[in-house]
């Protein structure tokens, strides 16, 4: 319930005497004074309803904000896969399981920058060069791999090392990932 406002009332000293002139038909004039004190009471009813409506109203529309403000502040913290700053596998799923279009968008540049590396090597496969192009190939996944980003680096600094698993050619190559590769910017970093 809205409370009244407290008028401030004058002083008695200058307070003026409210005179009403006689009516000359007293039950008319008290069923006047009834009707108006009850439109009154109407009036007063309306207003305050007016007002409990306002007040829901605004109390809807700061809810609302409110809401809106926490889903944002929701979805800046969910502006990374780890947003307390540690890996945790399941805010990573999570993460990524509300961005599918993002995981989909991702797997097709890795499809694109592979097929081109894989249709090489099948070709060098059917022609019987693919010891004699192994150099320019171990060039070429090396460069993929840079250009795929930091994960795939590591991958390859990984199979650098691994003579048991890839030609000579290919160990030359990946090796240069050990100490040449080309700086991050910060910004793909906070990604």
């Amino acid at each position: 319930m809205l409370a009244r406002p407290v008028l401030p009332r004058a002083p008695p000293s200058q307070r003026t005497a409210v005179t009403t002139a006689p009516s000359p038909q007293p039950r008319l004039a008290a069923e006047r004074s009834k009707n108006a004190a009850h439109h009154s009471l109407q009036g007063n009813r309306l207003s305050k309803h007016a007002a409990t409506v306002a007040c829901a109203a605004f109390l809807v529309g700061h809810s609302r904000t409110r809401r809106r403000r926490q889903r944002q502040n929701r979805t800046l913290r969910q502006a990374s896969p780890y947003p307390d700053g540690r890996y945790d596998p399941a805010a990573a799923a999570q993460y990524f399981e509300a961005r599918p279009t993002m995981v989909v968008a991702r797997a097709a540049e890795f499809a694109a920058e592979g097929a081109g590396f894989a249709a090489s090597l099948l070709m060098d496969s059917q022609t019987g060069n693919l010891e004699t192009n192994a150099p320019q190939r171990a060039r070429e996944l090396t460069s993929l791999l840079v250009r795929l980003g930091p994960t795939f680096i590591k991958i390859g600094q990984a199979l650098s090392i691994r003579a048991d698993l890839l030609p000579p050619a290919y160990l030359t190559a990946l090796t240069e990932l050990q100490d040449s590769v080309p700086p991050v910017p910060t910004s793909v970093a906070d990604e």
